[in-house]
């Protein structure tokens, strides 16, 4: 497999984790503001992973979903984080540590594939590594 196809799948499945894991956050959360935030995270995770998946059929190859258990562990962990507090902070909070998970992932996948993968991979790996920057910024409003 090509550094440019392992970059379009590592970019498929975290694009994937963030929209099954948002409409799980934005059911919990009665902020109209907040809500209207992760909508729009949501969408963009969406369109990403559609970029992501679309690129990877035309090159003959069938996108990965995440594993199930990891979706699972993913829910069962945002589920008893917010047992206790549902707060519109703590919610951002979760969100921040989510992002910045991913940007770390991100920022190391596209580092390894800096100079082995298609400009136009590189490009939507940067997109989603942009995307995840902005959503840190942007629950920073509500902590």
């Amino acid at each position: 497999m090509s550094k440019s196809t392992e970059l379009l799948e590592f970019v498929y499945q975290n694009a994937k984790m963030g929209e099954t894991a948002l409409p799980l956050v934005i059911g919990m959360v009665s902020r109209p503001d907040l809500r209207t935030a992760l909508s729009g995270q949501l969408m963009e995770y969406r369109a990403i992973g559609s970029e992501a998946k679309a690129e990877m059929q035309r090159r003959g190859v069938k996108p990965k979903e995440p594993g199930g258990m990891k979706s699972a562990a993913a829910e069962t962990a945002l589920r008893l984080n917010t047992l206790a507090d549902q707060s519109s902070g703590h919610i951002a909070e979760m969100m921040i540590r989510g992002s910045a998970m991913g940007t770390v992932q991100m920022q190391k996948r596209i580092n390894a594939c800096r100079y082995s993968a298609e400009p136009e991979t590189l490009n939507l790996a940067e997109r989603l590594l942009k995307t995840e920057e902005n959503n840190i910024e942007q629950m920073k409003a509500f902590l």
